[in-house]
């Protein structure tokens, strides 16, 4: 995962790791990890976003 600082105090950008094969694709998009790692008073389950296409 990727996180790069904005011009405004407390926004970030958050780039996640796409694995993506000819099967499609996936990535998780928020994890109690990141949350941790951001330093986020906030708890929010995790949350993954994945597309297949059929082969």
């Amino acid at each position: 995962m990727e996180i790069k600082s904005t011009g405004i105090e407390g926004l970030l950008e958050v780039y996640p790791k796409i694995y993506h094969d000819d099967r499609g694709l996936f990535y998780e998009v928020f994890t109690p990890a990141l949350q941790a790692q951001l330093g986020m008073a906030l708890t929010f389950v995790q949350d993954n976003f994945s597309f297949s296409k059929k082969m």
